[in-house]
C-alpha cells in the first residue's frame, strides 16, 4: 500500500486557521508510522489559539493490538508551554525491532488527555493518534516482498537549522535511482523556504540501501506557521508493500515566533458624565508585532442599560507591524431624572491566532447630571406664629420695604 500522510496532516492543521477564544492542543499528523529499526516513532504536537496563560497536557500510549513489547515501549508524559508561548512539541515513543516479525505492521495508539484549560477535546479523533511500527524483515513464509520507506512518516525542521537527513529505505526492489518531488498540498515554496541540490536517490549494488536526502531549509525573518513539504518517491508499476512517501513539517526559527501579540484596553475602567455624547475606549496591542491581529468586543449592561447606552458589537483588526491604538466609541444617551451612578461594560473575545488577551473588559461608570428635585423649596423662617404663611408675609414686606427704600434714594422718611 502506498501510506502518505497527506489528509491527516491537513485535517489537522485546518485547525490552525480558525479564529478561536480557547486555546487548542493538536496532532500536526494523527496518522504516523516507523520503520522498526528507527529507534522510535515521533509525534508532533502544536499549541493554537488563544495563547494566554500556561499550559499542559498529557499524553500516554494505548494498546488495542496488545502488541507492546513486540512492537513497542509504553510511555507517558506531560507536554508543556509557557504564557503566551506556541510551537511544536515532540512525543517520542521507542519502537522494538523484532526480526520474528517480518513483513507485516503492527499499530498502536496514542491520548492526549486532562489538558490545562479544556485545551483538548479527549472525545474527538484529533485528541488520538496511530503509529505503525513497520517491519524491515521479509515475511517468514518466503513470499514476495519489497520495501520502499523513509524511516519516519515525517520530520520536524526549524528554519535556518543544519541540514536534516530523511533517510530512505529499500528491500528487494532491483531499481537503480528513483526521485523525489513536493507534492500537492504542499504550503512551503521551492526557492523561498527550502532549496533542493539533488532530487535523485541513486541505490548502488545490494538489496538494501539507506540514503539521505539532499536539501536545505532556508531561514527567513518572517513570523509564519508550520509549514509543509509532502515528500513523494512516484513509482512505476505496483509495489506489494510500500510506504513511499513522508512529510516535512518547518517550524518558524524567529524567536518571536514562540510569543503571541497581546491585545487589551489601555485601563480597567472610565468615568464619563451622562452628558457627554458618547465615551471612547482604547485598545492597544504589544508583543510580538509580527503577525496581524483581530479581536471582537461587545457591551453588557449592568445597573446602565439599552436605555443609558446603544448596545454594540464588532471587531478590531491590526496588520503585522502595526502597534497603534484602536478605539471604540459607544454613544450615550442622557435623561432628565436624577439617579444614581451606573455602569456596563465592553469585553474583548476571540483573539486571532497567535494572539492573547491583556486587559480583556473595562468598566464604563456613567455619572448622573441631573440636580435633585425631589422634596418641597425649604421654608423661609420668620417670627410669628403664622407658620409658613406668616414667613412667607414677612418676606414679602422686606421685599416691598427694600424696594421702596431703593426707589427713595435710600433716604429715610
Amino acid at each position: 500500500m502506498n501510506f502518505l500522510p497527506r489528509w491527516s496532516a491537513i485535517a489537522c492543521l485546518c485547525t490552525f486557521i480558525a479564529t478561536t477564544t480557547s486555546a487548542e492542543v493538536v496532532f500536526l499528523q494523527n496518522n504516523a508510522w516507523a520503520l522498526e529499526t528507527a529507534g522510535s516513532a515521533r509525534l508532533f504536537v502544536q499549541r493554537t489559539g488563544n495563547l494566554s496563560g500556561s499550559l499542559s497536557v498529557s499524553y500516554t500510549t494505548t494498546d488495542p493490538n496488545g502488541v507492546a513489547g513486540t512492537a513497542f515501549s509504553p510511555v507517558s508524559g506531560t507536554l508543556s508551554w509557557g504564557a503566551n508561548q506556541g510551537g511544536v512539541r515532540t512525543i517520542a515513543i521507542p519502537v522494538i525491532d523484532n526480526a520474528a516479525v517480518g513483513g507485516v505492521s503492527l499499530p498502536f495508539g496514542v491520548q492526549l488527555s486532562s489538558a490545562t484549560s479544556g485545551a483538548v477535546d479527549e472525545t474527538s479523533p484529533s485528541s488520538r493518534a496511530q503509529v505503525t511500527v513497520v517491519s524491515e524483515d521479509p515475511p517468514s513464509d518466503g513470499s514476495v516482498y519489497s520495501l520502499h520507506s523513509f524511516k519516519h512518516s515525517a520530520y520536524l525542521v526549524t528554519e535556518g537549522e543544519a541540514q536534516p537527513t530523511l533517510t530512505y529505505f529499500r528491500y528487494g526492489d532491483p531499481v537503480a535511482a528513483i526521485s523525489w518531488r513536493a507534492g500537492d498540498g504542499s504550503t512551503a515554496t521551492l526557492g523561498e523556504d527550502y532549496f533542493v541540490q539533488s532530487s535523485a536517490i541513486v541505490f548502488q549494488q545490494g538489496a538494501i540501501e539507506s540514503l539521505p536526502l539532499s536539501f536545505t531549509i532556508n531561514a527567513d525573518a518572517t513570523v509564519e506557521p508550520v509549514e509543509i513539504i509532502y515528500v513523494e518517491v512516484p513509482r512505476a508499476g505496483p509495489m506489494p508493500y510500500t510506504f513511499s512517501g513522508t512529510t516535512i513539517f518547518i517550524a518558524d526559527g524567529d524567536p518571536a515566533a514562540a510569543q503571541a501579540a497581546m491585545v487589551g484596553f489601555t485601563s480597567r475602567s472610565v468615568s464619563v458624565s451622562e452628558g457627554e455624547p458618547n465615551v471612547a475606549l482604547q485598545v492597544g496591542r504589544t508583543g510580538n508585532l509580527s503577525v496581524g491581529s483581530s479581536v471582537d468586543y461587545h457591551t453588557t449592561a449592568g445597573s446602565a442599560d439599552a436605555n443609558d447606552f446603544t448596545i454594540e458589537n464588532g471587531t478590531l483588526s491590526w496588520e503585522p507591524h502595526d502597534a497603534s491604538l484602536r478605539t471604540i466609541y459607544i454613544s450615550l444617551t442622557a435623561d432628565v431624572r436624577a439617579e444614581s451612578d451606573e455602569t456596563f461594560s465592553v469585553s474583548l473575545a476571540n483573539p486571532s491566532m497567535g494572539t492573547a488577551l491583556d486587559i480583556a473588559s473595562m468598566t464604563v461608570t456613567i455619572a448622573d447630571n441631573d440636580v435633585s428635585s425631589s422634596g418641597p423649596p425649604p421654608a423661609v423662617r420668620g417670627g410669628g406664629g403664622g407658620g409658613g404663611s406668616g414667613g412667607l408675609t414677612e418676606l414679602l414686606l422686606l421685599t416691598l420695604f427694600v424696594s421702596l427704600r431703593r426707589a427713595s434714594g435710600g433716604r429715610s422718611s
